[in-house]
């Protein structure tokens, strides 16, 4: 689990600015300078999501991402439930491979399309939305929408922390639609100028629930990847190719 300290005195500064058109601008700026000077990350996920009515448990996920063209590849750490699950995008251009990893058929590999309802399994959001862009960009499309809403409010703590890290804690809540979403919480990194924590919350019978969050973890920026991080040919990683003929069924989705 990962932890969030939150400031103890609201402070507003001219970066980020305590407004929805402010916090807007911030984002877009960090999003272009984060596409120009990083090329490649590796970070440690921790994510909870609420999957048909209930919040799921902490899954830590590994992951190497690359930016253009846009791969991953990511290892579940834990819960025991898919631990050892390994998912390579793209396979054959458009699909992702994935080893199921758990206890009951752990070694299984099976492509998949992105949109598959079988990707969909353990999240809400496709293997082309996976990471910190991706993470921009939902923030960005929410404070557009909410760009006339009068009601929409912005606060900037200052000395907030996620495991130890200085942020900057941004919180964004609204009057309307309050069952959609309510409040979101953004925490971004003072040293590495990108966000780390994305957190939203709905209110129902005028109680806040979790929808989800998403903690980046131990991120390195530009790293030196081995040239076969985004290959299904690494011998390190648990894909079950088996012969030629097992390895067309893998890679057409039928059970070996």
């Amino acid at each position: 689990m990962f932890v969030l300290v939150l400031a103890a005195s609201l402070v507003v500064t001219a970066q980020p600015e305590a407004s929805v058109s402010g916090v807007l601008r911030y984002a877009e700026a960090g999003r272009k300078r984060f596409t120009n000077e990083v090329s490649a990350y590796r970070c440690l996920l921790v994510k909870r999501e609420r999957l048909s009515g209930h919040l799921s448990l902490h899954t830590y996920i590994r992951a190497a991402v690359r930016r253009e063209p846009f791969s991953v590849y990511a290892t579940y750490l834990k819960p025991a439930g898919v631990a050892g699950r390994e998912v390579l995008y793209p396979v054959d251009g458009k699909c992702l491979l994935v080893r199921v990893g758990g206890k009951v058929s752990p070694g299984m590999t099976l492509q998949l399309l992105p949109e598959a309802p079988l990707a969909h399994s353990d999240s809400n959001h496709s293997i082309t939305e996976f990471g910190l862009v991706a993470l921009v960009d939902r923030l960005i499309a929410g404070l557009r929408e909410e760009q006339d809403d009068p009601t929409c409010k912005v606060r900037i703590f200052d000395k907030a922390k996620v495991n130890g890290v200085d942020c900057w804690h941004i919180e964004v809540s609204r009057q309307r639609n309050r069952a959609e979403w309510a409040i979101v919480k953004v925490f971004v990194d003072k040293a590495l100028d990108v966000p780390i924590y994305y957190g939203a919350w709905a209110e129902r019978k005028q109680k806040l629930y979790l929808l989800e969050e998403f903690a980046f973890l131990n991120i390195e920026l530009n790293p030196k990847l081995p040239p076969l991080t985004f290959s299904m040919r690494n011998p390190s990683y648990g894909f079950y190719l088996g012969n030629a003929k097992q390895r067309q069924a893998v890679l057409s989705g039928r059970l070996p």
